[in-house]
């Protein structure tokens, strides 16, 4: 007798939320450090999904005053990332001191 198949999926507890339609807000995935990016006013917000955190914290929050900032990618250690603005403005700022320029 065969056993009864079994689904692989599991559902979690919820990991984030937002309020989806808010014009000035969206949510992207960074898949390479497993981080959910929250894009707001001012700057954005970053939760990692899976408890590996790389070089930077879990849950830290980054202003970064860029008109039209459109997407994030941080360096494979964590500690730099770079950012994409109106899709004609490239920039690489510190992840814990993002304020600094040199």
């Amino acid at each position: 007798m065969s056993k009864p198949w079994q689904s692989p999926l599991r559902l979690s507890e919820q990991i984030f939320h937002w309020e989806p339609g808010l014009a000035s807000e969206h949510v992207t995935y960074d898949d390479l450090h497993n981080r959910v990016i929250h894009f707001k006013p001012g700057g954005f917000s970053t939760t990692d999904i899976r408890g590996n955190a790389c070089g930077a914290p879990d849950g830290i929050s980054i202003a970064l005053e860029q008109e039209g900032l459109q997407s994030v990618r941080f360096s494979p250690d964590g500690l730099q990332f770079a950012f994409l603005c109106n899709r004609s403005r490239l920039g690489c700022l510190e992840t814990l001191q993002p304020s600094r320029t040199d």
